[in-house]
């Protein structure tokens, strides 16, 4: 079992969540088995909680690149999305586009920015 396949997945999907609503990014849709999908509205949205889950720490990449990074077949990544529920995925649908994003399994710790100066 992948570090994404435990909690993980559940601790990314809220801070996401959370980042939307901080930064009032308008509406999302939890989709997947577990809720572990969540689509934007907007493309704007979509990058921009990509680009603050990547502040938090999560290397957010392409399923393929997520494949590539394990060395899994794609479809076997797109069941962890879609079958078993247990890979978070970030998605935007225009048109004809998808664009996803999902995490690799290592998240980066940061530092605190530290103690406010007097």
């Amino acid at each position: 079992m992948c570090a994404m396949e435990s909690g993980t997945a559940g601790d990314i999907r809220g801070s996401a969540i959370r980042i939307i609503i901080r930064l009032a990014l308008g509406e999302y849709t939890a989709a997947g088995p577990r809720g572990n999908i969540l689509e934007l509205e907007s493309r704007v949205a979509w990058a921009t909680v990509g680009n603050e889950l990547q502040n938090e720490g999560y290397m957010m990449v392409s399923p393929e690149e997520y494949a590539n990074a394990y060395g899994l077949p794609l479809d076997s990544v797109i069941d962890r999305m879609e079958g078993a529920g247990s890979l978070f995925a970030l998605v935007f649908r225009s048109g004809g586009q998808t664009l996803v994003l999902v995490p690799l399994e290592e998240k980066e710790e940061r530092e605190g920015l530290g103690p406010i100066p007097e």
